[in-house]
This record gives structure tokens, C-alpha cells and sequence, in this order.
């Protein structure tokens, strides 16, 4: 009997074969009636989407169930979830016939922490139960680092009283793609100006945050870039990165360019002088 066989009656031939006392042989066909009462055999296909699933996120599961030797009467599929999946986990399959497929989707979240899982789909009805193992692995998004590849400004010299573009260069070396990335400086007393968005950075890119400010004390100037940023999780982070400029004092520059004069002024009043001896 093909384990297969689709339930039902059937008829078959019961062959005798006989030989009697004087040597003549023969064969003998008898119809007979068969009953095959087939325990029912299903075959799935599950897929999630996406393919790759990732932590504390959401997915569908699709079921995709074909019933393949008998009929499913009043069927219903369980979705049995380990500690930390969320969702609707039950649907009603009702009757399928023998060799009819179903699609079932699962709409679900995922648990915060990744690794390798086991859900379990139930399969219940008339005079009929049966468990499938379905092993899931939730990915993790990859570690995240956001840092300052570069400070510039323009002009490189700063004079106090002057306006200048600060440039800064921010890097996303991590594995993690991270979105609505925005830059905002903790500016010390002498300079002003305001914050900068950048939008979304790819892992391994980098973007150049420019500041228009202005410089109203000379010195050293500590200056804090508060950059914020969504993972792909859309949970938001904030790091905070340190850097020093110098402001020139523009009274020492009028100084300096007044002793240039002078000297420039004294070398022509000499050369005169020579000349006229």
C-alpha cells in the first residue's frame, strides 16, 4: 500500500491462482471492496519576510500547507511562541481537501535578544493533532560607532570678532546603518552659532556637519559636538565628542600689522637717507 494513498474506498482485485488434481492450472479474479483509512500527512512550506529576520523588530511568518492524502476537517493551526516572540499566534484553517494547499500568515515581533529559536505549529481537527518544529535565528543589527574624523574651519586662523565656518567630519565606523543622525555643539562663552542636521548614515560612511559661528573672545575654546542618532530599531542614542579651537586676539593682529608698518616705514626713512649722502 502506497503511504500516500489518499483515504477512501476503493475496489481491487484478489487474484487466485489454483491447480487442480489433473494439472490444469488457473488463475481467478475476485472484485473486493478496500477501505484505506490514511492518517493525515501534510506538507509545509514556511517562509518569513523578510528572509532575514532581525531582533525586536517585526516579520511575517508564512505557511504555506498542503494536505496530501486525506482531507482536514475543522482544522485549526496554533502557533506555540518562545518567551519574547509577540503576535497573533492562532488561525482557523477549516476543511481541506486532499491535495489542496492553504497560506497562512503570521504577523509577529521578534524578541530584543538575537540568536536561534524554536516555535512549534500546531495542527489540530477532526480525529487529527500533529506538531511541525519550526527553527527561527533572530540576527542582532551589529555594534554602532559614531566618531569625529575631522575638525576644520575656515579660515584656519581665527580672529576674535570675525564670523568662520566650523566643519566637522562624522564617521560611522560600526556595523549598524544609523538614520536622523543631528550634530548640536555645546558652545563655550565667545562663540556662537547653532546645530546642524545630517540625516541617515550608512555603516562605513561619513558627512561633513557645517556651523556658520562667530568668534567674540580670543583663546582656547572647548567645544562639545552632542550627536544624536536612531538605530535601526528607531530607539535613539546620543554621543558627546570634545575638540579644542583657538581664537586670536584682533588687537595683537592690529599690533603686529602696525610694527610691520613701522619697520617697513623706518627701512624706506634709512634707504632715503643714504641715498642723499
Amino acid at each position: 500500500m502506497d503511504d500516500n494513498a489518499v483515504k477512501g474506498t476503493y475496489t481491487a482485485d484478489l487474484v487466485v491462482k489454483y491447480k487442480t488434481e489433473f494439472g490444469y492450472q488457473g488463475e481467478a479474479r475476485i472484485p473486493v471492496m478496500v477501505e484505506v483509512l490514511a492518517e493525515p500527512q501534510l506538507d509545509l512550506e514556511v517562509k518569513t519576510i523578510p528572509d532575514k529576520i532581525y531582533a525586536n523588530s517585526d516579520f511575517t511568518m508564512n505557511v504555506a500547507v498542503t494536505a496530501k492524502n486525506s482531507d482536514l476537517k475543522d482544522a485549526v493551526v496554533q502557533l506555540q511562541l518562545p518567551d519574547g516572540f509577540e503576535g497573533k499566534n492562532k488561525e482557523i484553517l477549516g476543511d481541506l481537501e486532499a491535495g489542496e494547499t492553504a497560506s497562512i500568515n503570521f504577523s509577529l515581533k521578534s524578541p530584543k535578544e538575537s540568536g536561534s529559536y524554536e516555535l512549534v505549529l500546531s495542527f489540530t481537527g477532526s480525529g487529527f493533532s500533529r506538531d511541525y518544529s519550526i527553527p527561527v535565528y533572530v540576527s542582532d543589527y551589529g555594534t554602532i560607532s559614531i566618531d569625529l574624523a575631522g575638525v576644520y574651519t575656515s579660515p584656519q586662523r581665527i580672529v576674535d570678532g570675525n564670523a568662520f565656518k566650523l566643519s566637522l567630519q562624522i564617521e560611522n565606523s560600526g556595523e549598524q546603518d544609523v538614520k536622523g543622525v543631528a550634530v548640536k555643539l555645546k558652545l563655550p562663552e565667545g562663540l556662537e552659532g547653532d546645530s546642524y542636521f545630517i540625516g541617515s548614515l550608512e555603516s562605513g560612511d561619513s558627512a561633513t556637519a557645517t556651523f556658520e559661528l562667530k568668534a567674540s573672545k580670543a583663546g582656547n575654546h572647548e567645544i562639545t559636538a552632542e550627536i544624536s542618532y536612531l538605530d535601526m530599531r528607531f530607539e535613539k542614542h546620543t554621543v558627546e565628542r570634545e575638540f579644542t579651537i583657538y581664537v586670536f586676539s584682533g588687537e595683537f593682529e592690529w599690533a603686529a600689522f602696525a610694527v610691520i608698518v613701522l619697520v617697513i616705514l623706518g627701512m624706506t626713512i634709512w634707504i632715503y637717507r643714504r641715498s642723499k649722502r
